[in-house]
């Protein structure tokens, strides 16, 4: 709530509407976003557990993000879960191209056109995506707004669910889900 103060957001968190994610993968897909469901027993699983938040950063000069220190059983399922539903992607859409992102690397450049998504394989960046600003920020600008704004130290996973998402990475619908 401190960020909303210090900086115009708009939310993309709101436990009734909008619950806090990591997204593990993004694409826009040809299948019925409910027929995707069955594709999670193809996922690897692991029992509940808290992954420590790093700090916050900013994407593409609009996107407020918790940054998440990545781990192995992390990596592992962003993998499972791209493996599962890579596939069934519409080739021709980038949900982030049309979110008219600047300032891509190379890499994440590459995996859009791939996988319809820039944070996959070695670009994964686990992150809980907090926000969108209402206006691009500077990193020196955020940084001076972040620094009276301090992250949660850990959070905990508890299910993997499939979601249509809004435009600004929202949670709009849920339409599968699954507990660890």
């Amino acid at each position: 709530m401190e960020l909303g103060r210090r900086l115009p957001l708009r939310f993309t968190l709101g436990f009734e509407r909008y619950p806090p994610h990591i997204t593990l993968y993004q694409a826009s897909f040809r299948l019925d976003p409910g027929s995707l469901g069955s594709h999670l027993q193809k996922i690897e699983w692991w029992p509940a557990y808290s992954v420590a938040v790093s700090g916050l950063e900013i994407f593409a000069e609009s996107f407020i993000f918790a940054d998440l220190q990545s781990s192995p059983e992390l990596m592992a399922m962003h993998q499972s879960v791209v493996c599962a539903l890579a596939p069934h992607r519409a080739q021709d859409e980038a949900p982030a191209a049309r979110q008219s992102l600047t300032g891509l690397s190379i890499r994440e450049t590459e995996n859009i056109k791939q996988f319809g998504y820039p944070f996959c394989g070695d670009a994964f960046w686990p992150h809980i995506t907090l926000g969108r600003t209402v206006s691009r920020v500077g990193r020196g600008e955020l940084d001076a707004i972040l620094a009276g704004c301090p992250p949660p130290r850990e959070t905990t996973f508890q299910r993997l669910m499939l979601y249509v998402g809004g435009p600004d990475g929202q949670c709009d619908r849920i339409v599968a889900k699954r507990e660890f």
